[in-house]
């Protein structure tokens, strides 16, 4: 049903790209279903950088109210951090991945997102969030669905 998907298996060749591909697959169906959507959706660099204002938007739309301790969670260092606390914690936490990977290494990463049809990111520390999550063709193919 998913021949991009297949295209985009088949020329895989490092682990990086495993990876890749695995987290692209457990977002392709999701960032494919027609919206509005029986849940929300958020990223995880909307988190870092709007922490407090994605907390607002996603329990609005559970219809519940913010938890208390939300704000001071938000704030909270990932246990698998080493990084300090404060402003500069959240570039940090978005751009880390480039000192430990090689840009070919970024290079192959992005190219299987793409070909899995994930086209919202690129080389930046963010997702485009004026960009469609899915290349032309992934658009298409929801609407034969």
């Amino acid at each position: 049903k998913y021949p991009r998907l297949g295209r985009a298996f088949e020329a895989i060749r490092g682990t990086e790209e495993v990876l890749a591909f695995n987290w692209a697959v457990q977002n392709i169906l999701p960032l494919r279903h027609p919206r509005p959507t029986p849940w929300i959706t958020t990223t995880y660099e909307g988190l870092l950088e709007n922490g407090m204002e994605e907390a607002v938007r996603i329990f609005r739309g559970l219809g519940e109210p913010v938890p208390t301790r939300a704000k001071s969670m938000l704030n909270r260092s990932s246990a698998t951090t080493d990084d300090a606390e404060g402003p500069r914690r959240t570039r940090r936490q978005l751009t880390k991945w480039r000192g430990r990977l090689s840009t070919t290494q970024m290079d192959r990463i992005l190219r299987v997102v793409h070909d899995a049809g994930i086209t919202m990111y690129d080389e930046t520390a963010r997702p485009d969030p004026s960009h469609p999550a899915l290349s032309d063709e992934e658009q298409e193919v929801i609407g034969d669905e």
